[in-house]
């Protein structure tokens, strides 16, 4: 068994902002916010203020009927989509996931891409391509795990699922966001106008990403709220 000290200085990146409103109430985290690439800067920051652990927090898309949106999932290993894989941290996911006992978490593996993947069909290229051996992909873990791997501070990545192979993020929707993660309400209207049937995609985009987020924030409730 692993002895932890009593009070741990835990950092947290997520990639979206609207992900990290939901650790607004938690105070004692040490929080960054970085979408794709630019969680390497937020990596580091947090990192230079000598946390004893840095986390990845936030949605992902699934790529296999097992893991649904909603779901739970914190990866035993992380891939790049170079094929290279790291563990994350055994003796904090033993201290994290004894807070969730009452939660389905779900372990498998995830691949860390550079875009967002919204065709059904790439999904499942990519799942058979990695031999089946990963079930769900982000935009920032490995990148993340990279720095921590550098600065020598365990690593741990928890993930829940918005997209699984159910439905797919239009890409009407994709063409919508910026660089940061964000939705670019006026090309999210032009696109609609062009083309008034995608309405019925956005409210089911935003029913299953509504899902997703309340999960999410029970999750940190759980994990952060001290007792």
């Amino acid at each position: 068994m692993y002895k932890l000290k009593k009070n741990i200085r835990i950092g947290v990146v997520v990639g979206l902002e609207r992900e990290r409103k939901l650790l607004k109430k938690f105070p004692d985290l040490i929080i960054g916010q970085g979408y794709g690439k630019n969680a390497t800067q937020a990596a580091k920051k947090i990192l230079s203020r000598k946390v004893d652990v840095i986390l990845s927090f936030g949605f992902a898309g699934s790529l296999t009927k097992k893991i649904r949106n909603g779901d739970i999932v914190f990866p035993k290993k992380i891939y790049c989509e170079k094929g290279s894989s790291n563990k994350t941290s055994n003796k904090f996911s033993n201290y994290f996931l004894k807070k969730l006992k009452h939660l389905q978490i779900k372990r498998q593996n995830l691949l860390t891409v550079s875009k967002i993947i919204h065709d059904k069909k790439e999904k499942n290229h990519i799942f058979l391509k990695c031999k089946k051996k990963i079930s769900l992909i982000d935009m920032e873990s490995a990148i993340i795990q990279k720095q921590a791997l550098i600065q020598k501070v365990p690593f741990l990545s928890a993930r829940v699922i918005f997209d699984d192979i159910s439905f797919n993020i239009p890409k009407f929707l994709t063409d919508s966001i910026d660089e940061n993660g964000n939705l670019i309400i006026w090309i999210l209207i032009r696109n609609l106008v062009k083309k008034p049937s995608r309405i019925n995609d956005l409210i089911t985009q935003l029913v299953k990403f509504n899902k997703a987020k309340k999960v999410l924030q029970n999750l940190f409730n759980n994990l952060f709220t001290k007792s």
